[in-house]
């Protein structure tokens, strides 16, 4: 903690194994800390090899099971599926919502006038 401050920080050393979120797929992956790139920047290796850059809010300790985020969801026998397994969500059908006519003007309108020009001058 920082004196007078009751935040804790958290930090990383390069080596320490981590959990790092994939937004693209909502999943965690495993990776190792290579580099720091600022107080709260990590870059991670991934298990396939790549490298991410990875805000710290985005990394979790890799050892810790506690400190695993669960997005994992009870199903029906209050087993748990993994959000990588669960099936994609159906659109469910919206319920009918009654036409409600558009309003129009009842007023009748003129003729328009052209303008009566001669391309002779004449």
């Amino acid at each position: 903690r920082a004196p007078g401050n009751s935040k804790v920080f958290r930090e990383f050393q390069v080596h320490d194994k981590v959990l790092y979120r994939d937004v693209r797929h909502d999943t965690w992956n495993q990776g190792v800390v290579t580099q720091r790139e600022g107080s709260k920047v990590y870059v991670v290796k991934g298990g396939d090899g790549i490298t991410h850059r990875k805000h710290i809010d985005q990394l979790t300790d890799g050892f810790n099971p506690v400190s695993k985020p669960n997005h994992d969801t009870p199903n029906r026998d209050n087993s748990l599926v993994p959000t990588s397994l669960k099936p994609p969500r159906t659109v469910s059908t919206l319920p009918q919502v009654p036409v409600i006519p558009s309003r129009s003007s009842t007023r009748t309108s003129k003729p328009v006038e052209r303008l009566k020009y001669d391309k002779l001058g004449g």
